[in-house]
């Protein structure tokens, strides 16, 4: 594999997020995450308003 255009770091769901876009720019993306599955804590189960809409954006 060639390196990538971006290295995220965090699988949470803002890197998640941007590892999507920039995915759907034509990047080259890897995400990093130390936690090992299955990860018992879900995230993002106090979103703000805004992310909805960026969520249906991100295909989700």
């Amino acid at each position: 594999m060639s390196s990538p255009d971006v290295f995220v770091i965090g699988g949470g769901p803002a890197g998640l997020a941007a590892a999507i876009a920039a995915s759907r720019r034509g990047l080259r993306v890897v995400v990093a995450d130390g936690e090992r599955a299955p990860i018992d804590k879900p995230c993002g189960e106090g979103l703000m308003p805004d992310s909805r809409l960026l969520a249906t954006q991100l295909g989700l």
